[in-house]
């Protein structure tokens, strides 16, 4: 990449003057300038409530705790509850950026599980892992090989 001289001279000045004042850049002081920069105390929320599609402009909605997981389905995304499967008009990447992931987590690719659904886990070959959940469905979802370590850390203490 071309770089002028005059930038470069004064980017080396500048990492001089900044390794001879080491306090400045150590991470207790860096730190302490994001705490007081108010940007700690911004608090994410995220929805408590999906739409589900029920056709001609109508929607329902759905509390989040009723939904066991969501599935990529064809060219669109089912939210599976106690209740059925219903379309949802946000895909999987969507939900997953605006539901909490403390209880919702990408098993697959077109799997996100709502945590608080597991009841067991298995592993099975090739590094995989089945889910089976709570209720009276006894549902069995399968975790990628890749999802797999994340997973078994977020739901085994």
């Amino acid at each position: 990449k071309p770089v002028k001289h005059e930038q470069l001279a004064f980017t080396i000045d500048r990492l001089h003057r900044l390794r001879d004042d080491p306090g400045r850049a150590s991470p207790r002081n860096v730190l302490k300038r994001v705490a007081n920069s108010g940007l700690t105390r911004a608090r994410r929320t995220y929805a408590e409530r999906v739409s589900i599609d029920l056709g001609q402009g109508r929607a329902r909605f759905v509390e989040i705790a009723h939904i066991s997981h969501f599935v990529a389905h064809e060219r669109g995304t089912l939210a599976v509850s106690v209740e059925g499967e219903h379309l949802v008009d946000h895909p999987l990447a969507d939900l997953e950026l605006r539901l909490d992931p403390r209880l919702f987590f990408r098993i697959h690719r077109s799997i996100l599980l709502n945590l608080e659904w597991v009841e067991a886990t298995e592993p099975l070959s090739g590094g995989r892992m089945a889910v089976r959940l709570r209720g009276a469905a006894r549902t069995v979802l399968e975790a990628s090989r890749q999802r797999t370590r994340a997973l078994r850390e977020r739901v085994v203490l």
